[in-house]
């Protein structure tokens, strides 16, 4: 009888142990500080290896949740991009329910909008394909279980696809889906915008199929970062020299979204690197 309860107690010890290893499930909230979302801005037909394609070189966006800004006693938090020194949206999570406030031209690639508060429900985590669940043209979505940073996080996937369209605390992954950055679509002026990684305390915890094109980049020092046009990781004056060279031979990239590419630029080019 004592091997018995010897047995029983090294059998119960060891499932203990091995459940307590394993990741376990832990809802992770969207909105939280010390996470950083890296998109690439890639023009279509770009020839890594043929410079004399007229179009620029890709660059990367990072957009950070970081500091706090309370909008008619409603607290918010910011969203930073590297391209600017004021927050591209505010953003707020409620229930497992995430609103934004953002330029009201993407109101249908929302999930719903209040016009009171000028909100937006971009996600609803309490339900199946965090609210998209065969919402506006979205697929019918498999929910499945992965690993991130260490804890256990649901996922949902189209339909005979492998890769998840939308994760818990990260959000949509492909490239064409809102998320909480402005841009709710591709842009129409022939370049492809998509998440490349997600960062947490500054680690790689997620990567999606694009992160290849940010490591080829990023391998041979191309200068993808925004504002760092000479690629010496500093974003500082030595940019705006290296922009205007680059001006001067009609490669340089629209720094401030007006569709030209000219002085103009060179001002938003210094808002960017005071924004650092």
């Amino acid at each position: 009888m004592r091997r018995i309860y010897l047995f029983t107690f090294f059998f119960v010890c060891c499932v203990a142990t091995a459940l307590a290893q394993e990741p376990q499930y832990e809802y992770v909230p969207l909105v939280r500080e010390g996470v950083k979302w890296v998109y690439m801005r890639e023009y279509m037909g770009y020839d890594c290896v043929d410079k004399s394609f007229p179009f620029p070189l890709p660059y990367v966006e990072v957009l950070e949740i970081k500091g706090e800004q309370p909008v008619d006693e409603v607290e918010y938090k910011q969203v930073m991009s590297n391209r600017s020194q004021e927050p591209v949206a505010l953003i707020r999570e409620d229930g497992k329910q995430v609103f934004i406030k953002a330029s009201d031209d993407y109101i249908e690639y929302y999930l719903d909008y209040d016009k009171n508060t000028g909100e937006y429900l971009i996600y609803d985590f309490n339900k199946e394909g965090a609210g998209y669940e065969n919402f506006a043209g979205f697929w019918h979505f498999n929910e499945k279980m992965i690993e991130i940073g260490g804890v256990m996080r649901k996922a949902y996937f189209r339909e005979g696809t492998s890769a998840p369209e939308i994760i818990e605390g990260i959000g949509v992954v492909y490239d064409h889906s809102p998320f909480y950055h402005p841009y709710a679509s591709q842009p129409d002026d022939g370049t492809i915008y998509g998440l490349t990684h997600m960062m947490e305390n500054d680690e790689i915890v997620y990567k999606t199929d694009s992160f290849n094109h940010y490591e080829y980049y990023k391998a041979r020092d191309y200068s993808i970062y925004f504002g760092d046009v000479n690629a010496d990781s500093h974003h500082n004056v030595a940019d705006v020299s290296a922009y205007f060279e680059l001006l001067m031979q009609d490669i340089a990239r629209d720094v401030n979204g007006d569709g030209q590419v000219n002085v103009g630029d060179i001002s938003a080019l210094y808002n960017v690197i005071l924004a650092q």
